[in-house]
């Protein structure tokens, strides 16, 4: 807790895992502690973003919630996905952060609405780096999902591990543009394309 920070630092807190574990007179020091420093920018990430929502932060200060996808799925004691969503939404704070890391098979749809109700500045989206045989979505569902936050998601952080994912997009064969699925047929998303939502000839990038 003696450390300084410089202005202009992006610091992430952590506490040996998840910060929602500290003990409530911890976590208040903790912020008591960054609001020492307000030029620089304290980054918090929970599974449990609930905890926030009876405390106080400076405004120096980005609330994150990791959200990797909409659908609850077996091996983790953390709350629910639309428990996370629902928390994030409620919390009335000026710098909000999501991390979809890593990311697991999702309705797109769903996802978008999601994000555009909490309102992230930052939104850092990552894939399986670790072999564990996760649930991954399709790669045009991530390129989708990517190109549609990117609308009013002011910062998208693409992680060095999600080009594995990426790299497996299906494009078009007359104009090249990544394709996307609907209605179980990949087809050209490209409205400027002579094949738009047609079944296409498709090529790996």
């Amino acid at each position: 807790m003696s450390k300084k920070f410089k202005p202009g630092e992006f610091v992430a807190v952590s506490l040996m895992g998840d910060i929602s574990f500290a003990q409530n007179e911890e976590f208040q020091r903790i912020i008591d502690r960054t609001s020492k420093f307000p030029e620089t920018r304290f980054l918090f990430c929970t599974k449990n973003p609930a905890r926030y929502l009876s405390l106080e932060f400076p405004d120096n200060c980005v609330l994150g919630a990791t959200i990797e996808s909409d659908v609850i799925y077996s091996g983790t004691k953390a709350p629910s996905p639309m428990s996370r969503y629902k928390a994030m939404v409620q919390l009335k704070h000026l710098h909000k952060f999501i991390s979809i890391e890593p990311v697991m098979k999702f309705d797109l749809s769903t996802m978008v609405y999601w994000m555009s109700r909490i309102g992230p500045e930052i939104v850092e989206i990552g894939g399986d780096n670790y072999g564990h045989g996760l649930p991954e979505p399709e790669p045009w569902q991530v390129w989708a999902l990517i190109k549609q936050l990117g609308k009013f998601v002011p910062r998208i952080i693409q992680k060095p591990g999600l080009d594995r994912i990426l790299g497996k997009v299906e494009r078009c064969g007359l104009c090249g543009e990544v394709m996307i699925k609907i209605i179980g047929s990949m087809v050209c998303d490209n409205k400027t394309c002579q094949r738009y939502r047609q079944p296409v000839p498709k090529s790996r990038r």
